[in-house]
């Protein structure tokens, strides 16, 4: 995982959260299995724009290949991080 503009201990969480959580992120994109995924946060719409080369953007996640993805960090916390936490509690 590459982060930038967030905290470490943050990047940390969501690394352990993808780790824990592969098999089934994997299988509910219907994903084959392959090699690790290489992911890339991003602390603002500015930065994701600019490394990802989506200009004039409002997207907050993309793909780039079938091993990278990228992400803005509010993303994460707002809707990724929620569904885990709520389909851990069912």
């Amino acid at each position: 995982m590459t982060y930038n503009g967030i905290l470490e201990s943050e990047a940390e969480d969501i690394s352990k959260a993808l780790e824990l959580n592969y098999e089934r992120i994997r299988t509910e994109l219907k994903d084959p299995k392959h090699e690790k995924i290489s992911v890339f946060i991003y602390p603002n719409q500015n930065d994701f724009n600019n490394a990802t080369g989506i200009k004039n953007s409002n997207a907050s996640g993309t793909s780039r290949g079938l091993l990278a993805f990228h992400l803005k960090y509010e993303t994460w916390y707002n809707t990724i991080l929620k569904i885990m936490e709520c389909s851990t509690e069912n």
